[in-house]
């Protein structure tokens, strides 16, 4: 995979994101994806468990959006840093069940996800970074993101 295709797969999982298109997001992704989130040392494998682990978020923050900060790009690996901004307007769905009601937070985050591409251009590996304190306080509470 050259990298202007990897910026492509990269730029296309963002938009997915964007749109709330989980079905999209997955299909980005290779079928034994993993990925290990440094933010909340967790992982998660296969495309399902990794769209799950940022979808409660995502529904609980309906305007947020990422925006791409900067890209390095070398053939089949790519760093992205992305801004996500957005207010929590929807319950924050808890992973053991029960909700968080929402507070009207305004959520910033920075992350940088490393991702490395197979042949066919699906995400196999990625590794996120960013500042778990930029996570909102409930969610972090709870464990959520």
């Amino acid at each position: 995979m050259d990298s202007k295709s990897a910026r492509d797969s990269a730029d296309a999982i963002l938009a997915a994101w964007n749109r709330r298109d989980y079905d999209k997001v997955a299909g980005q992704l290779a079928s034994d994806v993993v990925l290990v989130d440094h933010t909340r040392g967790r992982t998660a494998t296969g495309p399902h468990q990794y769209v799950d682990r940022f979808r409660r978020v995502l529904d609980a923050f309906p305007d947020m959006r990422g925006e791409t900060v900067s890209v390095l790009v070398d053939g089949s690996l790519l760093a992205q840093e992305t801004t996500w901004r957005g207010r929590h307007t929807a319950p924050l769905m808890l992973a053991g069940g029960g909700s968080i009601a929402p507070s009207n937070e305004s959520m910033t985050m920075h992350l940088v996800t490393y991702m490395e591409f197979d042949d066919e251009g699906h995400a196999k590996v990625l590794r996120t970074y960013g500042n778990p304190r930029e996570i909102s306080v409930s969610a972090r509470t709870v464990g959520v993101g």
